[in-house]
């Protein structure tokens, strides 16, 4: 999906950093949650944002912000 592979990218995902991403389309809105951990597993940071089904790639960049604002930097 167009949003999880944004969101990815704009975070600087790859194989070695563990980021979730899970994007669905409920009531015609495309919902995206995220999550960032730490390599070890101590430390976890998720958000899950509503946005335009018709812009995922709109929502994946605006929560890659949202996680980067809370502490997933």
């Amino acid at each position: 999906m167009l949003a999880e592979r944004s969101l990815l990218r704009a975070l600087g995902g790859g194989c070695r950093v563990p980021i979730g991403a899970l994007g669905r389309v409920e009531n015609g809105e495309l919902k995206l949650a995220g999550v960032l951990a730490t390599a070890d597993g101590s430390s976890l940071v998720r958000h899950e944002i509503v946005g335009d089904v018709r812009k995922p790639e709109d929502l994946g960049e605006e929560l890659a912000r949202i996680l980067l604002a809370i502490g997933a930097d």
